[in-house]
């Protein structure tokens, strides 16, 4: 696999070609990713290989908080963190959308994006931020890919959903 460069899309960078497959994720892409920027709510990343967009992720600041989960699931989630620690409200890192383009899929460039994420929130602690979240798909190929890289289901009630949330402990990867 030839060098593959990280690049921030800021909103007046005009957006290269990129086609995953899916109408959804290209028009955000295209457009909403633009606004969102704009409005200062997710900040939009593309990875290139010899010049072409073969992925974008974009992310923004969210928390997983008490009131949305049972008591049982708040629990294990938060497992392991001192009582001190534990807080109603718990830092999270959300993934908004990550594609990668249909010439690229299938060779870990969509991991490759994660781990991205995972480390620049684990090596310097930038944010203060303990967990990732995202609305995956509620597709089997999404849930797996998403359940390969370490997600677990954050509710269970949501099955049946077109999106499912799911977690991602930072501690683990750090560990």
């Amino acid at each position: 696999m030839d060098a593959l460069s990280l690049r921030r899309l800021d909103p007046e960078h005009a957006r290269p070609a990129f086609d995953c497959g899916d109408s959804d994720l290209n028009e955000f892409f295209r457009t909403d990713s633009i606004a969102s920027g704009k409005e200062l709510v997710a900040v939009t990343y593309t990875l290139e290989q010899n010049a072409e967009t073969i992925g974008f992720i974009s992310v923004s600041n969210d928390s997983l908080k008490e009131e949305y989960l049972t008591k049982s699931r708040w629990k294990k989630i938060l497992k392991g963190i001192p009582r001190a620690k534990r807080y109603r409200s718990m830092p999270a890192v959300k993934i908004g959308r990550l594609a990668i383009s249909e010439n690229s899929a299938g060779v870990g460039i969509g991991t490759a994006l994660l781990d991205f994420v995972k480390v620049w929130f684990t090596e310097g602690n930038k944010t203060g931020c303990r967990f990732i979240i995202v609305d995956a798909y509620n597709k089997e190929r999404t849930i797996s890919f998403y359940q390969k890289n370490g997600f677990d289901f954050l509710i269970t009630d949501d099955g049946t959903d077109e999106t499912r949330l799911m977690y991602f402990d930072l501690l683990t990867f750090r560990e």
